[in-house]
């Protein structure tokens, strides 16, 4: 099992929603974060000042998957959500050791069936 970590644009939220619809993940929790990258901000025009920017906001979707359908979620995650611009976000991938459906008691790869 693995526990596949992505941050990606707020504004891409609605549309990986409806994506992850047709995908292999039978779960997920979803967090609003804050982050920044490389480019490390950037400056935004207010009447009256500019201000500096650091932190972009961000959703971090974690989903635990089976090990097999590993390669072709992260694939698919990755092209739907690459626009080719700075901030597109970033995927991660974790070993689980053991995952328990609390309300049955079932563990391993049936506990996320």
């Amino acid at each position: 099992m693995k526990k596949v970590v992505v941050v990606y644009k707020k504004k891409r939220h609605r549309d990986f929603l409806n994506y992850l619809k047709d995908s292999k993940i039978k779960g997920a929790t979803f967090n609003s974060v804050e982050g920044f990258g490389i480019q490390f901000g950037h400056k935004e025009l207010h009447p009256g000042a500019i201000k500096n920017i650091i932190l972009h906001p961000k959703i971090k979707m974690e989903a635990i998957i089976l090990t097999e359908d590993l390669d072709e979620f992260v694939s698919g995650i990755q092209e739907f959500l690459q626009t080719g611009r700075m901030a597109d976000g970033k995927i991660w991938v974790e070993d689980i050791e053991n995952v328990i459906r609390i309300r049955t008691g079932e563990s391993g790869d049936e506990g996320i069936k």
